[in-house]
C-alpha cells in the first residue's frame, strides 16, 4: 500500500498530515481490504477520513475548514495480479511496464490517475449543480475540484446561509436560496490494472510539483534507468526524481514515492 498527500489551497498542511497518519490505517483495518474489494477499501477510507476531520472541526479544530490536501493511493495485490489506484486533485499515479524483462529502454508509460480541476467541464458542471461558482478572476476560490478537507466548501459547512466562514467561501457560493451539495468532492477517481506476471513494473506516486515540471514518460524512463540499470535503491530513485523537479525554474513542492516489482512477486 502506498499513500501520498500534498497540502492544497491553504497555508496549512494539517489535513495532509492528518491523512498521511490515518488513511493507511483506515484502509488496512477495512473489511473491504480483507474481501479484496480494493475500490471500496479506498473509497471507504476517504469517507471515514472526511468524517474524522468534520468530527474534529465540531470539537473546535477550526483549521479543518480551511486546510485541504490532494491524495494518491495505490494498492498492489501481487497474488491476484491486481493494482488499484485512487486519487483526489493533482497528485498522480504513473505506471511503467517493461514486457518480459526489466529493460529500461522498453518501458510503456501509463498515467492511472485523473486531474481534478474546475477547468474540466465535467467538474465545473458538478460544482455549479452543487450550488457553487467557479471564479476565474484573481483570487479564485477553487483551485482543485476534489480534495480531502477544505470543509468550508462541503456540507454541512457550506449551508450556513449568509454566515460565511471566509471570503473565499462566499465567492464560491452560488445558489444561496437552496441547500448546497459539496462544491469540492472527496469521491476519488479509481483505476484498476491487471498485472502481467511476466512483466516488470515501475510505480510512481507524485505530487504536482513533479508532474507539472517533468513529462510522465521522462519520469518513468529516468526512474527505470536509475533502478534497473544503475541499481539504485527505490528510495534514492524517488529522491532523484524529486531533486530534478525542484531544481527547475518555477518549481513547486515535490513529493515522489517509487516501487519496482515483477507482476507475480515482490
Amino acid at each position: 500500500m502506498v499513500v501520498i498527500t500534498s497540502r492544497q489551497c491553504s497555508c496549512s498542511d494539517k489535513v495532509a498530515e492528518h491523512a498521511k497518519e490515518h488513511v493507511p490505517h483506515l484502509i488496512a483495518q477495512s473489511r473491504a481490504l480483507m474481501d479484496k474489494d480494493y475500490t471500496k477499501a479506498i473509497k471507504s477510507a476517504l469517507e471515514e477520513e472526511e468524517a474524522l476531520l468534520l468530527e474534529e472541526y465540531d470539537s473546535g479544530q477550526d483549521e479543518n475548514a480551511f486546510s485541504g490536501s490532494t491524495v494518491a493511493i495505490c494498492l498492489v495485490d501481487l497474488s491476484s495480479g491486481i493494482l488499484t489506484t485512487g486519487n483526489l486533485g493533482d497528485s498522480h499515479v504513473i505506471l511503467g511496464e517493461a514486457e518480459g524483462s526489466s529493460d529500461a529502454k522498453q518501458v510503456k508509460t501509463t498515467r492511472l490517475s485523473e486531474e481534478h480541476t474546475p477547468a474540466d467541464l465535467r467538474e465545473e458542471k458538478r460544482i455549479v449543480e452543487a450550488g457553487g461558482v467557479v471564479n476565474w478572476t484573481s483570487g479564485r476560490s477553487l483551485n482543485m475540484s476534489r480534495t480531502l478537507g477544505d470543509l468550508q466548501y462541503k456540507t454541512p459547512l457550506n449551508n450556513r446561509g449568509s454566515h460565511y466562514l471566509s471570503r473565499s467561501q462566499e465567492r464560491a457560493s452560488g445558489k444561496k436560496d437552496k441547500n448546497n451539495a459539496d462544491f469540492l468532492s472527496s469521491n476519488p477517481a479509481i483505476s484498476e490494472v491487471r498485472l502481467d506476471m511476466t512483466n516488470h513494473y515501475a510505480l510512481l506516486l507524485t505530487t504536482d510539483g513533479v508532474t507539472d515540471i517533468l513529462d510522465d514518460t521522462a519520469i518513468v524512463d529516468r526512474a527505470a534507468k536509475l533502478f534497473w540499470e544503475s541499481l539504485r535503491p527505490a528510495t534514492e530513485v524517488a529522491d532523484e526524481i524529486t531533486r530534478e523537479s525542484t531544481i527547475q525554474p518555477q518549481s513547486d513542492n515535490a513529493t515522489c514515492v517509487t516501487a519496482f516489482f515483477k507482476g507475480d512477486e515482490g
